[in-house]
């Protein structure tokens, strides 16, 4: 089983620190999170940093809405597959 933990967020985009239109991600104590390229020159590198750098909000807001829909008896197969995913433990 792999590792579950992560660098505690948030992480933030540091367009500056960049080179050669890669874009850089951190944590908030300034650890290096990681660098996005822009290999084919479209313009993608931006929305793939900002969703890479949203992943610690993103696996929190799936851990509660998981806690709240099992609280209301709903069927969370897609939210666990997401989590476990996120979290390294996806079969």
């Amino acid at each position: 089983m792999t590792n579950s933990t992560h660098t505690p967020g948030p992480w933030v985009i540091y367009d500056e620190r960049a080179a050669h239109g890669s874009r850089l991600i951190y944590s908030s104590s300034e650890y290096g999170v990681g660098e996005v390229w822009d290999i084919n020159n479209n313009g993608e590198n931006k929305a793939n940093a900002h969703l890479i750098a949203a992943a610690p909000e993103l696996l929190e807001a799936l851990e509660y809405a998981r806690r709240f829909l099992k609280s209301e008896d709903v069927d969370t197969v897609y939210i666990d597959t997401a989590i476990a995913k996120a979290k390294g433990t996806a079969e």
